[in-house]
């Protein structure tokens, strides 16, 4: 467009000998409040550079990427609540809420529950563990996460919700080869009834 309007005041300066109008400035969000020199914003980006040169200075070069959030020195390591998988592989697995839900839910909108989360009173964990004898498994359940282990498989799944791990229950399918657990969320009780 500028350079048809260029061409445009060339013709008609030929002709008439006017001077092109300038265009209206346009108002941008970053023109409102006091004008800033770019002198500050590259102080502070050179700031910033020099800060984060002295931090790597600091660590060894092999342990720290420049993707890395935080390094391994920062880790809270009390905060592991999972035993170390001794290098077994984790198996599949799947965490789904569960209602039961009536006649009364379904067709005439009676009861109180919802196709939300907050409605559900159970949840079901579904691990799948190809060629695995159900015997050699080792399952413990606690209120917020699952720690599954055997020969050849090690799982530490963190539960969504608190779970009541006294009224759990197990059972193994031995046509899917997986393992069902289902835990009873705390607090939601009356949902089941």
């Amino acid at each position: 467009m500028r350079v048809l309007r260029a061409r445009k005041a060339q013709e008609e300066g030929e002709e008439g000998e006017e001077e092109p109008k300038e265009e209206p400035k346009v108002s941008k969000p970053s023109d409102i409040g006091p004008p800033q020199t770019k002198s500050k914003t590259a102080s502070k980006n050179s700031q910033k550079v020099q800060a984060a040169k002295t931090r790597m200075k600091k660590h060894d070069p092999d342990t720290i990427r420049s993707s890395d959030i935080w390094d391994e020195s920062e880790l809270n390591a009390s905060n592991s609540n999972a035993d170390p998988s001794e290098g077994r592989p984790a198996p599949e697995y799947e965490i789904l809420y569960k209602q039961n839900v009536g006649t009364e839910d379904v067709y005439l909108g009676m009861g109180m529950k919802s196709p939300a989360t907050q409605s559900c009173g159970a949840l079901s964990v579904r691990i799948s563990l190809p060629s695995t004898d159900p015997n050699t498994l080792d399952l413990d359940v606690h209120a917020d996460h699952l720690t599954l282990a055997s020969n050849e498989w090690y799982l530490y799944a963190p539960f969504p919700q608190d779970v009541d791990e006294s009224k759990g229950k197990a059972t193994w399918q031995p046509k899917t080869e997986q393992l069902v657990v289902i835990l009873p969320i705390q607090g939601m009780e009356f949902m089941d009834a």
